[in-house]
């Protein structure tokens, strides 16, 4: 059930990056949802992954007491270890391609300014 919701975002991303692809009306719009929103899938995907990993979550194997599996315990530990960091990752990715194109805007203005 898992590897099917896997499948079906990576189709939506792949679908969602061919249709931001085509779209040409937007411009430089376009172009920054075509970075960011597939990349906010691939981070879902990872995160996704990484909380059935038992490496990165190894809560999984100490979340059974008796017969009774501790849900709410797995779910926190995984919140916590895998979805955080991933996310944490991916606002610093945002930050430094802002970053990036604000850089990029500066020098084009400096270049236009000494023309």
């Amino acid at each position: 059930q898992d590897s099917h919701v896997i499948y079906q975002l990576k189709q939506t991303m792949a679908v969602l990056t061919m249709s931001i692809g085509g779209d040409r009306i937007n411009g430089e719009g376009s172009a920054r949802k075509k970075l960011v929103l597939p990349t906010v899938y691939k981070t879902a995907i990872r995160s996704g992954k990484a909380c059935r990993n038992r490496e990165c979550v190894p809560e999984i194997d100490d979340a059974y007491e008796g017969r009774t599996y501790r849900e709410d315990f797995v779910r926190e530990a995984a919140f916590r270890r895998a979805v955080v960091p991933l996310v944490e990752e991916y606002l610093q990715d945002l930050a430094e391609r802002r970053a990036s194109r604000q850089i990029q805007s500066f020098r084009d203005q400096v270049l236009r300014l000494a023309d």
